[in-house]
């Protein structure tokens, strides 16, 4: 406590203090005091939100300490604002521990973390909290994340699932939009910079008439260009049936995207996609 580390721990000390939550809960107290340090404190978050999903402590014990978590939270705030892709690994943690704190105090910064432009995984997360403590959602907040296709359709879930799916913008609830955010999430391990509509159909698929929407994705990586085709569904034929828990999106690995080709890699596509897909209800009937 009388020396705190100058730079903030890593791996090597979250670990074992992640490892041992029930030990970890007993010295937490004697630590709090350090939530004030800039190196210290993001540590102190991390642990704090394991131990307070876990049920070892309570979040009465942080009352003394929330100015030290408000500086803390608005230090990280204006870092992502000043920089928006050096967020860091506890940012999301942070967002979900003031949830947790539900005070007035603290709902009303993640109402600003809420309008972050990026990343708008964040803000996301803000969003969700806000709802879990019933508190109104600013629809710029609402609009931005449906207008971006990483968050478009897991905003749209996280508001059914409070019952305000009626806030979702009009304009992205279209399957053709479900679609493009299915489609920019295809590849796990790269981000398209753009989506590029390209076709839908109607098709039998797995003994059932589906609708897949098809789309280009273009990829820069420095000086070099890459397009491949992607496609989502199985929607429903009705396209007035946005949502979907079968749908998903899949990318053509076998070759570059070719126009001339289009045709027959959508086929194929769609054929290495029935060797492992299963619709959802047969999953649960078991």
């Amino acid at each position: 406590l009388k020396q705190p580390p100058m730079v903030e721990p890593g791996y090597q000390v979250i670990n074992p203090l992640s490892d041992s939550l029930q030990l970890t809960a007993t010295i937490l107290p004697d630590l709090l005091p350090l939530l004030k340090d800039t190196a210290i404190g993001p540590l102190l978050i991390n642990l704090s939100a394991q131990l307070l999903d876990s049920a070892l402590i309570d979040k009465n014990i942080f009352k003394p300490y929330h100015p030290d978590i408000l500086k803390l939270s608005a230090r990280e705030l204006a870092l992502l604002k000043d920089d928006p892709d050096n967020s860091r690994y506890y940012d999301d943690l942070l967002v979900d521990f003031m949830g947790k704190m539900n005070t007035p105090e603290f709902n009303s910064v993640l109402q600003k973390w809420s309008v972050l432009s990026k990343p708008s995984h964040i803000a996301l997360e803000a969003v969700n909290s806000l709802l879990r403590n019933n508190q109104a959602i600013n629809p710029a907040a609402i609009g931005a994340l449906a207008k971006d296709n990483s968050t478009r359709t897991e905003l749209y879930d996280t508001l059914k699932a409070y019952h305000k799916a009626n806030l979702f913008p009009a304009a992205y609830f279209t399957q053709k939009s479900f679609g493009e955010s299915y489609a920019f999430t295809a590849d796990e391990d790269n981000t398209p910079a753009t989506v590029t509509y390209l076709s839908q159909k109607v098709i039998s698929f797995k003994g059932r008439q589906s609708r897949f929407y098809f789309y280009k994705l273009t990829f820069d990586d420095g000086d070099d260009t890459t397009y491949s085709l992607a496609c989502a569904g199985p929607f429903n034929v009705n396209i007035k049936e946005v949502s979907s828990k079968d749908a998903t999106g899949v990318m053509y690995y076998d070759e570059d995207f070719d126009q001339s080709n289009v045709k027959k890699q959508s086929e194929s596509l769609i054929k290495k996609m029935e060797h492992w897909f299963e619709w959802s209800d047969k999953k649960e009937n078991r």
